[in-house]
């Protein structure tokens, strides 16, 4: 079943992850549903991550997947939908090519800087992840009956790709 409900905002992600509260949304929002399908269908397996939207579509959050969603797997979000959403961010594609994002007031920033911003907010995406998956299984071990729909098939909660160059 291919659900389309957002399980983060564009809003909220400006919230967690970006110190510009007058940044442009519609940046983010073509980002968000390939992103959560990328990042956290994997993670929490399918029919979790069902549940999860249905649930969100519904307003019927069991207290539990509120906790988990609100306090784990949106804040994981936020930073994936950012780290996806850089590239765009910066560069745009036009009729006449790609031209780099620029105001008349800022000055932009040097590739290598622009690749640590990115690489830090992959390297906090991952932290999360590992937060994510470290309190569904505290869960777990106090109730065993907790998340029964969670199955992870990849334990790695880091980078498996290293420094990404730009």
């Amino acid at each position: 079943m291919a659900l389309t409900t957002e399980l983060i905002s564009s809003a909220q992600v400006i919230a967690q992850v970006i110190p510009n509260a007058s940044f442009d949304q519609s940046l983010l929002d073509q980002r968000i549903l390939k992103t959560q399908r990328q990042y956290v269908r994997p993670l929490i397996s399918e029919d979790f991550y069902e549940e999860l939207q249905t649930q969100v579509a519904g307003g019927s959050l069991t207290p539990a997947n509120e906790t988990l969603l609100e306090n784990y797997i949106q804040p994981m979000l936020a930073h994936y939908i950012l780290y996806e959403a850089l590239p765009s961010i910066r560069n745009n594609v036009t009729s006449s090519g790609v031209m780099d994002a620029q105001s008349d007031f800022a000055i932009p920033s040097t590739r290598s800087d622009f690749a640590a911003l990115r690489n830090q907010i992959l390297s906090d995406a991952e932290v999360w992840r590992g937060e994510v998956l470290l309190f569904i299984k505290d869960e777990q071990e106090a109730d065993s009956s907790a998340y029964p729909l969670f199955t992870n098939k990849d334990k790695n909660t880091y980078n498996k790709y290293g420094i990404i160059p730009y």
